[in-house]
Parts: structure tokens; C-alpha cells; sequence
């Protein structure tokens, strides 16, 4: 059983008086310690696709399923515990954080609402900010973060309540190459040392560049499509039937 599906999935817009499709038809799978990235242009549907990963959106058309369970027939309490401890997490590619808030306390925040103490919550926030090398930021205040070190420490919020799958929304943004570099190496590193599924949405093909072995889909107009390591497009199998067509064929 894949870990996370797509079946025919459909996302629209309204644009002006008509809807438009931001995902058209997507399906494909992710397997248990598999790494996965998906390739567009800013504004082609990379949060959307990933916002609907994590349950966070529902689709107009078409199924998700986490682990074989179909995220909209859940409730909205279920689709939460789906984003808790060995769950979904999405590391967002935006800051969303208080000025004056410490950053210990800004990892922990998701775990304050599954009942755990201070002092467990901002342990594990702790050991968060360990696996993403930066434990000097703890007592540092979020306003006063760098672009590189926002990314880690939005990175450890993700990775605070330990997910089974870590969604990662546009990483591509560091304007200093060896930042970048330092950055991309860390995620990569991620499903190796910590055993978890990982699906990298970005508009640049370095995000992905060292992580070894590496599914790549590219989505283009709504369609997904799978890519070789060229980026030339080719047909992406449906793994239900050997030798039919996924999406993005017509």
C-alpha cells in the first residue's frame, strides 16, 4: 500500500467569471522512504498540490488517500490527527511567525495543542532544531532571523512532531549559493537518517540536485507529468495497472 495517492485529482480557481483548473487530473503515489519532486513555474499550483497533500484542502474532484484512507471522508478532527505525531507535516515556504515570539517556543507551538507540558513541548522543539543543525537559534527571537535560518527553523516546526511524510513548499529562495547548497544537502539528508517520505515542491531543479535517489514530476498547466533527470517529459506509469497510462497522457 503507497503512503500518500492522487487519484484524478482536480483543483479550480475562480478566475474572473469562469473557474480554471489549477490541478487537472493529478494522480500518482509515494511510497514509505521514498523522496519525490515536483518542478513548476511560480503560480502553477506547487502550494496548492501540496496544501491538498496535507489535508489542509480539499479537491473539487478526484481522491487523496493516507495510507489507503481517503482524506475527505475523514473529519475535520481525524484530518488534524493525520498532521500530528508520524503523520503529514508541511514545511511552508512562507514566514507566519510573531516578531517578538523566541524561536524554541515557535517550533514547539504545534505540540501545545496535543496536551503536552512546556517543558516536554520545547524538548522535542529542542531536538527538532538539532536535526536541522541550527540548536543556536533557540533563544533567539524569530524577528531578528535571517532568510536562511527562517528556513531551518520552519523546517524544525515540521519536523517537531516527527512525520512519517514532510511535504516541503518552494525551498528554492536563498539568494546565496552556498546557503542554498548547505540547505538542499540538509533535506536530502532527512529521509536517510530519519526515515520518512519526502515530497519537494519547487521551481528550481538544484532543490533537487544530491538527494540520490529521486522521483521527478513536473507540473505543467494543471497536468503532472513525470520528468528524467533532462527534464524532458515522459509518460509517468499508473501503478495500479502495469503498462497503463498515468496522468498527464491524454
Amino acid at each position: 500500500m503507497s503512503l500518500l495517492a492522487f487519484r484524478d485529482v482536480t483543483v479550480r480557481r475562480l478566475d474572473g467569471m469562469r473557474k480554471v483548473p489549477v490541478l487537472d487530473r493529478v494522480s500518482f503515489e509515494l511510497d514509505e522512504r521514498e523522496t519525490a519532486g515536483v518542478l513548476a513555474a511560480r503560480g502553477a499550483g506547487k502550494t496548492t498540490l501540496l496544501q491538498v497533500a496535507a489535508g489542509l484542502q480539499a479537491p473539487d474532484e478526484g481522491e487523496v488517500s493516507w495510507r489507503g484512507r481517503d482524506l475527505a471522508s475523514l473529519t475535520a478532527d481525524e484530518r488534524a490527527r493525520v498532521r500530528r505525531h508520524g503523520g503529514i507535516a508541511l514545511a511552508r515556504g512562507d514566514w507566519r511567525a510573531s516578531a517578538s515570539k523566541q524561536v524554541l517556543e515557535h517550533v514547539a507551538m504545534p505540540l501545545y495543542s496535543e496536551g503536552l507540558s512546556i517543558e516536554a513541548a520545547e524538548r522535542c522543539a529542542a531536538k527538532a532544531l538539532d536535526v536541522v543543525k541550527a540548536p543556536g537559534l533557540a533563544l533567539k527571537a524569530t524577528g531578528r532571523l535571517g532568510l536562511a535560518e527562517r528556513l531551518r527553523v520552519e523546517l524544525a516546526r515540521a519536523l517537531v512532531r516527527e512525520p512519517t511524510l514532510l511535504l516541503v513548499d518552494e525551498p528554492a529562495v536563498l539568494p546565496q549559493p552556498g546557503e542554498a547548497a548547505e540547505f538542499y544537502e540538509l533535506l536530502h539528508l532527512l529521509p536517510k537518517e530519519h526515515d520518512i517520505s519526502l515530497l519537494i515542491a519547487s521551481e528550481e531543479l538544484s532543490a533537487l540536485r544530491g538527494a540520490g535517489r529521486v522521483r521527478m514530476m513536473n507540473l505543467d498547466h494543471g497536468r503532472l507529468h513525470s520528468t528524467d533527470s533532462r527534464r524532458k517529459v515522459i509518460a509517468f506509469p499508473d501503478r495500479r495497472h502495469n503498462g497503463a497510462s498515468g496522468a498527464g497522457q491524454p
